[in-house]
Order: structure tokens, then C-alpha cells, then sequence
């Protein structure tokens, strides 16, 4: 199975998967990390011109900040689901923590620039090509292109679908809460060991299955 290696960038996770000679990076540095997330890679044994894959789990810039970097500079594809290839949707917030959450990424994400992806992302595509043995899984909801990274032996990478600042939880700002409540429930009926979050440490599923209780607010 693929060794997954967590890239931290303040409060933002990026993920390197390398089995044999191949190497996927799932999601990317903020905007203005771009020293520092080659730099990360060097120290991993690898140069940002291996990377054979990026894959965007969404396309908002905490996540795909350095994306257009990659390409530019080193030549490194990038693919996006095509549901996140136009401009992003309002978002809504539950709870204390994601109005806090919207405030903090608002800047972010409001200075996004249209990704044009080299290849499009959809439910059921297969990874082997690249020699990771893994599937897409589309998780709508955060965003309507949000999708997951599922390994055969049951981790998940799953963006922002889930988090885990305090404790485990769905996220709490989205375009569309009951899609992201869906999209929970399907996680909950799949073989499904740990998830690897884009916000806070790997957690098992299993701990988000009471966490359906807050409601969303709109934002302002």
C-alpha cells in the first residue's frame, strides 16, 4: 500500500502518497508557501518535477494556492473535479467554529483564481495509472466538487468533506449542508478505516457518527 506523508502548512494539510517510484500529492500549499512546500518535498527525497499527479480535493486556495505553481515551474499536472472548475459558491457556516473558521479563510478564498484543470475528477476514477491504487470518491457538499481519495486498504483523504480542529466532525462551512450530510452517509456505509482530514490529525470514521446536530447559518 502507498505510504501517505502529511505536509503541514499552518493549519492546512497537503498529502504526499508514494509507492515504488511513484508519487501523488493530494491538495497543495496556501498561496505563498511555494518555497516552503518545495523545500518539504526535497526533505521527503523528491523533487517537485516527480510529482506525476495533483489531485484537488477542492479548489479553494488554502488547498490549491500552489497548484498553478507546480504546473508552471515544475511541470506537475493538475486535476479537479469539474464541479469545483468554476467560481466557488457561498459558503455557509454552523456553529461558533465555522463562523470563526469563515472569518479566518475569508481572505483566502476570496482572492481564488479559476483553476483550469489538466484532467477532471470523477466518481470512480481509478489512480492506478500513476501506481497508487486508489479511487475517486465525490463527496459533494463542502464544495460541489469536493471529493475524497479512497486507498484499497480503507484510509481516506478527504479534504475539507470532514475535519478535526477540536474533535472529528463534518465540516462546518460549506456550500450545501445536506449534500455534506449525504455525502457523510455514504462514507458511513463504506469499509472505511481512518480518514485523513485537510484540517487537524487522522481520526477513524466511526467518530463522526453523532455529529449531525448543528445547523447552518448563512453567512453575511
Amino acid at each position: 500500500m502507498p505510504r501517505i506523508v502529511a505536509l503541514r502548512f499552518g493549519q492546512v494539510n497537503c498529502y504526499l502518497l508514494r509507492k515504488g517510484g511513484h508519487s501523488l500529492l493530494v491538495d497543495c500549499a496556501p498561496p505563498g508557501y511555494e518555497r516552503r512546500l518545495v523545500r518539504a518535498l526535497h526533505s521527503e527525497g523528491l523533487a517537485p518535477e516527480a510529482i506525476e499527479l495533483l489531485v484537488l480535493t477542492h479548489a479553494h486556495a488554502d488547498h490549491s494556492g500552489t497548484a498553478e505553481y507546480l504546473r508552471q515551474h515544475h511541470g506537475v499536472p493538475i486535476a479537479l473535479h469539474f464541479e469545483d472548475v468554476t467560481k466557488p459558491r457561498p459558503l455557509r457556516t454552523r456553529g461558533i467554529a465555522g463562523q470563526m473558521l469563515l472569518t479566518a479563510s475569508k481572505a483566502v478564498i476570496g482572492a481564488q483564481q479559476r483553476i483550469e484543470p489538466d484532467y477532471t475528477l470523477e466518481d470512480g476514477l481509478r489512480l492506478d495509472i500513476y501506481g497508487i491504487p486508489a479511487e475517486i470518491v465525490h463527496l459533494p457538499g463542502h464544495t460541489a466538487g469536493s471529493v475524497g481519495l479512497l486507498l484499497e486498504d480503507g484510509r481516506l483523504l478527504c479534504g475539507d468533506a470532514l475535519m478535526n480542529f477540536k474533535a472529528p466532525s463534518l465540516c462546518h462551512i460549506a456550500e450545501d449542508f445536506d449534500a455534506a450530510r449525504a455525502s457523510l452517509e455514504r462514507l458511513m456505509g463504506m469499509d472505511i478505516t481512518t480518514v485523513y482530514p485537510g484540517h487537524g490529525r487522522p481520526f477513524a470514521l466511526s467518530a463522526l457518527l453523532h455529529d449531525r446536530t448543528e445547523q447552518p447559518v448563512p453567512t453575511v
